[in-house]
């Protein structure tokens, strides 16, 4: 049949009752008719060969069939017979049809799928347009088992989406899973949310937020301090310059080098760790064995946060699990910030390596050839020319050449000299947020993202996103920490491998880079 008519596009919004499609009423009544003429047809050759077949032995003895003819009334019969079925089956569809020569939406959602337009014929399987329910939305994320516990005594949960800035949406357990899923990290949680606008949609990734009666102190500790008998795990605390042993409780199974105490330990607490022996409580603690200082942080009111600052480093790390994405936060003052180079590419775990280095991240962009591209400064040599183009510059200058500045391509060209002794600088981009505003962007592919900016306190952000993000949901995440922000490279380029005490791991990209800003202290 006919499409008259086509009301939506995909990705378009639609309430219950509200039209779809609109088919040619005139194509389907031709249909009908040109189908009952066949019925007709086939029902009067099926009486001719009914008549044939009762009286095919007489017919045969005044030979006016052949014995061959008689043989094949049968199957004559089967033919004629499935032909009328089929066209009185037709019938049924096209009158059918005719009472819905226009379909209308069953349920309020968004269209999901639209394989139809106005004038085309589509036949009688043919999807035509897929409606999905909007209404509520169901949000997925995961917790450790004994956060999936705490959501007994939730109060409150909330959402932020990052492509929706400016709004909170509440939230209501749907369920929580019995067991934790390897594939999703832990135990999976399903959130309901009230979605009359439409506005959220399935591919979203959030932020949530849950408030629980219990305020509990936690404690980042790196995983080497831990001991562990068959059931618990202890530590030894320095006290009155001994070694104590005391047992802990651990909010889940130590992961990347660290561990969430959350039961046994106090915020000024020092622990015994780097010892080559084994201790025993009451031991004399030696000065040379290293103290390490905690970073307290709120296990309770931040279930996808973690944070843990190396008191002896001016670094600190934490990472967010929706989306997942890993933050460095560095005092330039007290580390030393370069750019690598490499003519025939590295990864970031080699760069790190060979430069002894405890952060490196992939930095700036490059040609097919593997060569730099935009302006690179290293140790206040220009290695790389300015590329007259929008990408702005991200550098370190001004006083002792330790202070952090995004600015655009003109402005380095009309001010180069009020920036001081620059000793670093690096040519990529887009600018992401600007004095705190999230900009503007003519969005093309959801990838994996690299950016490096500046704090409020003029520190210098290093993150990557393991998960694919628009530019704007990436600008709106990194906006809550910085007030300049500048994407690096990204998608296959996308790396970073980092290596402390505490905590040391390495993200692979698809692809070796030619440079990469390095962080050593």
């Amino acid at each position: 049949m006919k499409v008259l008519k086509v009301f939506v596009e995909e990705g378009g919004k639609v309430q219950a009752g509200d039209p779809l499609v609109q088919f040619d009423d005139e194509t389907i009544k031709l249909k009908l008719n040109l189908v009952r003429s066949e019925i007709k047809e086939a029902e009067a050759a099926l009486a001719n060969i009914n008549y044939l077949i009762q009286n095919k032995e007489q017919l045969i003895k005044e030979e006016k069939v052949s014995e061959t003819e008689a043989e094949g009334f049968d199957l004559r019969l089967n033919w004629y017979q499935s032909t009328a079925d089929r066209a009185k089956a037709e019938v049924d569809l096209y009158e059918h049809t005719g009472d819905m020569s226009q379909i209308n939406s069953p349920i309020g959602g968004i269209v999901t799928f639209k394989s139809v337009d106005e004038g085309v014929s589509v036949t009688q399987d043919q999807k035509l347009i897929e409606v999905a329910r909007m209404d509520p939305i169901h949000f997925v994320f995961s917790v450790s088992s004994d956060e999936a516990t705490a959501l007994s005594k939730v109060q409150s949960i909330s959402v932020k989406f990052p492509l929706i800035p400016n709004q909170d949406f509440t939230a209501e357990v749907a369920s929580v899973g019995a067991e934790a899923k390897a594939e999703l990290g832990g135990v999976p949680v399903r959130l309901k949310i009230n979605n009359p606008d439409f506005n959220l949609k399935g591919d979203m990734a959030g932020d949530v937020l849950i408030r629980t009666q219990a305020n509990k102190k936690a404690f980042m500790v790196p995983e080497f301090v831990l001991k562990k008998t068959d059931k618990s795990y202890f530590v030894f605390k320095v006290e009155d310059g001994k070694a104590k042993k005391v047992f802990v409780d651990l909010a889940e199974t130590p992961s990347n080098g660290t561990a969430l105490v959350v039961k046994g330990l106090v915020e000024k607490d020092v622990l015994v760790s780097d010892s080559d022996e084994d201790v025993k409580d009451g031991d004399s603690v030696q000065l040379k064995l290293r103290k390490r200082k905690m970073k307290k942080c709120c296990l309770a009111f931040f279930l996808l946060l973690s944070s843990v600052v190396f008191a002896e480093n001016p670094i600190e790390y934490f990472s967010t699990t929706s989306p997942k994405i890993h933050y460095f936060k560095i005092q330039p003052s007290q580390a030393h910030l370069d750019i690598l180079l490499s003519a025939g590419g590295l990864t970031a775990s080699e760069f790190r390596k060979r430069n002894k280095s405890n952060l490196v991240i992939n930095g700036g962009f490059f040609d097919l050839e593997g060569k730099s591209l935009g302006l690179i400064i290293r140790h206040g040599q220009e290695v790389n020319t300015l590329r007259k183009n929008s990408w702005p510059i991200f550098l370190l200058g001004g006083k002792k050449s330790q202070e952090a500045f995004i600015v655009s391509r003109e402005e380095w060209e009309r001010n180069q000299k009020q920036y001081g002794d620059v000793q670093l600088a690096l040519q990529v981009g887009p600018r992401l947020v600007v004095d705190r505003r999230v900009q503007t962007f003519k969005e093309s592919t959801v990838d994996r993202r690299s950016a490096i900016g500046v704090t409020p306190d003029g520190a210098v952000m290093i993150a990557m996103s393991e998960q694919p993000l628009w530019l704007k949901e990436w600008a709106t995440v990194l906006a809550k920490y910085c007030t300049q922000a500048l994407n690096l490279d990204g998608g296959g380029s996308s790396q970073i491998s980092f290596h402390d005490k505490g905590v040391s791991f390495d993200i692979d990209g698809d692809t070796p880079v030619p440079n990469a800003v390095s962080v050593a202290y």
